[in-house]
């Protein structure tokens, strides 16, 4: 090779080597950005892994409050289907009673209620009436005559 053609070669290799500086920054940063990437995708395995933890405890969890609560709830079941029979029955009970037939009876018994009070005072004012008929006076008076009247008795069977 001369001179010129060792040169010329330089010359081009100069010329390529801002190129070739520029690929090799260019893999400097696909290296970094790979390296950011792996760091990334590590951080997200752990997370998955966390979640995946927190997943399976809340499984257990849920089996065993399953497991547990199951006895419970065909219990409550069977005392639900109890209450919806008795419901039932007392329903159709409700159903067959006679309001009609039973406010009627309720209205007699009130007339009748209405008609005992209604003598019932009357009496009463026939007793006041009576009452007040009596001389409160002449009844004092015949009280004490009949007190003068049986002390002699009484002083003769001991009474002082």
């Amino acid at each position: 090779m001369t001179e010129t053609e060792q040169k010329t070669e330089i010359q081009q290799a100069e010329q390529h080597l801002p190129e070739w500086s520029e690929m090799a920054g260019l893999l400097r940063q696909m290296q970094e950005d790979t390296a950011e990437q792996k760091k990334y995708a590590r951080r997200q395995c752990l997370l998955m892994q966390v979640c995946t933890g927190i997943f399976g405890c809340l499984l257990a969890v849920v089996l065993v409050a399953g497991l547990v609560l199951y006895p419970k709830v065909t219990a409550l079941m069977g005392q639900t289907e109890a209450v919806l029979a008795n419901l039932q029955s007392a329903t159709s009970d409700i159903a067959q009673l006679d309001y009609a037939g039973t406010l009627e009876k309720v209205d007699s018994l009130l007339e009748k209620g209405e008609d005992g009070v209604t003598e019932m005072l009357e009496s009463v004012k026939h007793a006041l009436e009576i009452l007040e008929s009596i001389d409160i006076q002449k009844l004092n008076t015949a009280i004490d005559d009949l007190q003068t009247a049986i002390a002699p008795i009484a002083n003769l069977f001991g009474r002082r």
